[in-house]
């Protein structure tokens, strides 16, 4: 909706503080009830929980519910981990309105099954919510909503692209200006072609403390850069640099890189 397509996870960032106020302002104006918390769904690799994972569950009044990432890079177990907390949360009596920001068909049977207990389902989605939520969910709440783009945006942003090519213009066609003048072309835009120190300094610049943080530690414990990283930093400089880098530029890069995070670093590790 930002960015106008699919856009690589690591490029997007979430205000934690502000979507809970979001969230909590939608849910008084909605509800009238008090907030019982905010369960915050997502997958996770086997390479265990990313930093905005831990920023997420270090956050006051969220709970984060985890399900896994397989190999194919498709989320699985995040629906049943909401139907299953709806329904027990309705069963024990401990909600008596919930606000559901999901658009997928699965999480219908427990919308179905927390109204059995009495509970009412307010569905909240983004604009337009009517293309991207399923239909039967859409029937099956007490109430719908949904974000514009201007309180989405003021939580969510998308980082400019690192990995962006720069176009070189082509070379102006040969001028005769006199009968008697050589012909000289005009020269050639030059593309602005960063180096692969440049690539590595670029995205360690753009890193959150949070990864700093966790990079130090890990470099600290292993003397490598943590895979999640180095997969971002390698892809990163390869598309900027448009080849495939050698094992020399590899091992400059990575060490541009460190060098970069450890100045960064509170320790310096």
């Amino acid at each position: 909706m930002l960015a106008g397509s699919k856009q690589p996870r690591y490029q997007i960032s979430i205000e934690e503080d502000a979507i809970v106020r979001c969230i909590k302002d939608f849910s008084a104006n909605r509800t009238g009830c008090d907030l019982l918390r905010i369960y915050w769904y997502d997958g996770a690799t086997a390479r265990g929980l990313t930093p905005d994972h831990h920023r997420i569950a270090s956050c006051d009044e969220i709970k984060l519910r985890l399900g896994f990432i397989n190999s194919a890079g498709q989320q699985k177990g995040v629906d049943s981990l909401i139907v299953t907390d709806m329904v027990e949360l309705a069963r024990n009596g401990a909600i008596c309105d919930a606000v559901l920001i999901a658009g997928d068909e699965d999480t219908r049977i427990g919308v179905q099954i927390a109204q059995s207990y009495g509970v009412r389902i307010h569905l909240l989605g983004i604009e337009p919510a009517r293309s991207n939520q399923s239909k039967q969910l859409i029937q099956e709440s007490d109430t719908t909503s949904e974000w514009t783009r201007e309180t989405v945006t003021s939580f969510l942003s998308v980082a400019p692209g690192l990995a962006t090519p720069v176009r070189a213009e082509p070379p102006a066609s040969p001028v005769q200006i006199t009968p008697r003048t050589v012909v000289v072309p005009a020269a050639c835009v030059a593309t602005a072609v960063p180096s692969v120190a440049q690539c590595a300094e670029d995205l360690a610049a753009a890193l959150e403390d949070a990864d700093i943080y966790i990079i130090g530690e890990h470099w600290s414990d292993y003397r490598q850069i943590p895979k999640l990283y180095d997969g971002r930093l390698l892809g990163s400089t390869r598309d900027r640099l448009r080849r495939n880098l050698t094992g020399a530029e590899r091992m400059e890069m990575r060490d541009s890189f460190v060098e970069a995070v450890r100045q960064r670093h509170p320790s310096g590790f």
